[in-house]
């Protein structure tokens, strides 16, 4: 945001005409809060150049409320990753401590992923859960 405010300053000197839209997306960046740490955003995981999972989660925080699952983990990227990638599976799955569920809901979106026959996701937080399910309904 630094190089729009200087870019900005430099043109307002140059007396060079500024589209509006620089000003309003100024604005809107200089009244934007910083997430609580426990507020939760969606965050864009591409797995492969053409396939994305979308999650909440709570970006700002590793571990709060008894549980380390409200934000995911970097190995949970790469075993996405490597499933989409690979897609090896075959039989009945069980994913124990699914966190997000990025894992569970990158098989379920890949559509060269099917054969597996049944899905098992589970997590200690049984609140965490209602999360997991939203987030794979919004994939």
């Amino acid at each position: 945001m630094c190089v729009l405010k200087k870019l900005i300053s430099f043109l307002e000197t140059s007396e060079v005409e500024i589209n509006e839209d620089y000003y309003e997306y100024l604005m809107e960046w200089l009244n934007s809060q910083p997430l609580k740490p426990t507020d939760t955003d969606i965050i864009i995981y591409t797995l492969t150049h053409d396939f994305e999972i979308r999650i909440r989660e709570s970006p700002n925080i590793i571990s709060g409320l008894g549980t380390t699952g409200l934000r995911t983990w970097e190995a949970s990227i790469f075993l996405a990753q490597y499933f989409c990638v690979n897609k090896i599976l075959t039989g009945d799955l069980l994913e124990l401590g699914c966190g997000t569920g990025l894992v569970s809901a990158s098989l379920l979106k890949d559509q060269h992923v099917k054969n597996y026959g049944k899905m098992f996701v589970t997590d200690g937080d049984s609140q965490l859960l209602e999360t997991v399910k939203e987030n794979l309904i919004l994939n």
